[in-house]
This record gives C-alpha cells, sequence and structure tokens, in this order.
C-alpha cells in the first residue's frame, strides 16, 4: 500500500501531506486542491470543507427533484450508466427495486473491461428486467484509448477522462432517443461541488445538449455495507480483477505506471472521497487498499 511521502496522513480520510492529485483533479474545486494541507487537528483542509458545505436538506432535495420528474413516466424515465461495479450494480437495484423505475441501463465497453464483468450485468438485469445496451467502443478509438493508458503520466489527464469523456457522449445520445434527460451515476460521492456538495448535475454538452444526472447511492446516502448488499441481492459477486477496481483493468496498469512518481495507487483518491462523504469508514478504505493493492 502506497504511504505519505512527505508529511502526515489525514486521521480523519485518507489524503496526505503534500501529496500530489491525479483522479481527482476533476472532481473537487480548484482552490480546494490547490490549498490542500493538514490542519492542526490533524485532519486536512479537504474534510473540513466538506464538512463546513454539507447539506443534508439540500441532498434530500436533490433527491427529491429527481423523484419528482421521473413519477409516473411510462417511457423510461433514466438511463443508468452500469459500468458492471459493485456500485453501479447498486445503483441499478435502488432505481428499480426500491425507487421502481422504468430505465435502459448502458454498459461502455472500453476494451478493459472482462467479458465475465459484461456477463454479469447481462444477468443482473435479466433478473430485473431492464433492458441492457452493451456499447463496444469502435477499434480505433479502442486503440487510441489503450495509448492513453499506456502513456498516463502526471503531465497528462487520466485515461479515465478519457475514457468518461466517451461514454458521456455515448449516453447523451442514448438519453436523447429515450427522451429522457437523466443519467443516473453509481458513484457513492457528489456529482457537483459549487456552493455545497450535490446529489445532482447538469452537464452542458456539444451542439447546446444538457444531461441531467444523479449521483444515485449518494442522493440516497447509501453506504459501502448497504451496496455491497444490494449487488449480491442480484447476485452480483465481484470479479476478480488486480487492484481496486471492480469492473476495468485500467486502474491497475495505470496504478503500476503512476505509483513511483505519483507516491500512491490513484484509487486513494477515490477511496479517500468516499471516506470523507460518510461512505465507508477509513479503516475500511485502508483495509481494502492493503488487500487490493498488494501483490
Amino acid at each position: 500500500m502506497s504511504r505519505p511521502e512527505n508529511g502526515r496522513r489525514c486521521k480523519s480520510c485518507l489524503l496526505y501531506d503534500g501529496m500530489r492529485f491525479y483522479l481527482i483533479r476533476d472532481v473537487l474545486p480548484t482552490d480546494l486542491l490547490e490549498g490542500f494541507h493538514i490542519a492542526a487537528d490533524g485532519v486536512c483542509s479537504i474534510c473540513h470543507a466538506y464538512r463546513d458545505a454539507y447539506d443534508r436538506g439540500g441532498i434530500e432535495r436533490d433527491l427529491e427533484l429527481f423523484r419528482r420528474s421521473t413519477a409516473g413516466v411510462h417511457r423510461p424515465a433514466a438511463l443508468l450508466a452500469l459500468s458492471g461495479g459493485k456500485d453501479s450494480m447498486s445503483a441499478l437495484y435502488l432505481a428499480r427495486r426500491v425507487l421502481r423505475l422504468d430505465l435502459v441501463a448502458l454498459l461502455f465497453d472500453n476494451g478493459f473491461v472482462p467479458r465475465e464483468v459484461v456477463a454479469r450485468a447481462r444477468r443482473a438485469c435479466a433478473s430485473l428486467q431492464v433492458e441492457l445496451e452493451v456499447v463496444r467502443a469502435p477499434a480505433r478509438w479502442r486503440q487510441s484509448f489503450g495509448d492513453a493508458v499506456d502513456a498516463a503520466g502526471l503531465s497528462s489527464p487520466p485515461p479515465c477522462n478519457v475514457c468518461g469523456a466517451e461514454i458521456i457522449e455515448a449516453l447523451a445520445d442514448r438519453a436523447a432517443a429515450l427522451g429522457t434527460p437523466w443519467v443516473i451515476w453509481g458513484t457513492n460521492y457528489f456529482a457537483a461541488w459549487t456552493d455545497r456538495p450535490s446529489a445532482v448535475g447538469r452537464r452542458l454538452l456539444s451542439a447546446g445538449r444538457q444531461l441531467a444526472e444523479i449521483n444515485l447511492p449518494y442522493a440516497m446516502q447509501i453506504k459501502a455495507a448497504a451496496a455491497r448488499a444490494n449487488a449480491k441481492r442480484l447476485g452480483a459477486t465481484p470479479v476478480a480483477i488486480p487492484g481496486v477496481s471492480t469492473n476495468c483493468l485500467v486502474p491497475h496498469q495505470v496504478a503500476r505506471a503512476l505509483l513511483p512518481t505519483l507516491g500512491h495507487v490513484p484509487e486513494l483518491e477515490v477511496l479517500a472521497l468516499e471516506v470523507i462523504v460518510g461512505h465507508c469508514s477509513r479503516r475500511a478504505a485502508l483495509r481494502t487498499l492493503r488487500e487490493r493493492t498488494t501483490p
């Protein structure tokens, strides 16, 4: 497991003094990242900022907005981004079994998604009577994405961002065809952080298109144990994949390439966000890092 090289680790989350950020550079407000430090109480500035900005009532209103706008819609009310990982499986369960939404799921195969993951997603969707569309990236794009993975470095955008942009376009095209503005994500931290961390975001796309998105587990304040239970209810046992990911081969490959210069595996940053928002405990996140990143 990676260790702080230049200073103390936050006693509340996993971030450490002097660290360089990689995966979450486009997730948190820039001023928070540029001013990052460990405060005198041993808690980092990002943890303090989140606690100050957290608005449970606001998150509940985000969820209520989503529920009102999808209630009683008999065509697909939303498009669910199904990565095949445990969190998106949990979101699938929540959307269908708890909110009882009519929806379509889309799995984007970037060329690094194991066949077992796709098969697991098909079984889960079939059990819920949810239509699943598997969109495979064109060969030329898969090659360019593979090149980005091979060339991953601190001076370039993370390959996951490159893949994410393609996923967004695929989702936007399909959402337009379905007549829904909503995309459901399975991430368990905020969709946007402006004046407060929000479960709902609105993404402007090319040609003036707009996509409304909700991080459903965060909106419903689902914790890690509940997410695992939801996935288990769908028979979605995690596929054995190196590293922290439960659906894609890229994170482990990038982590191996960046660890010597970055000082930590990139997944540490994502796990830190999960700890900060209360999705899982610090102890559990550290245990995950030890278990999934030790050779």
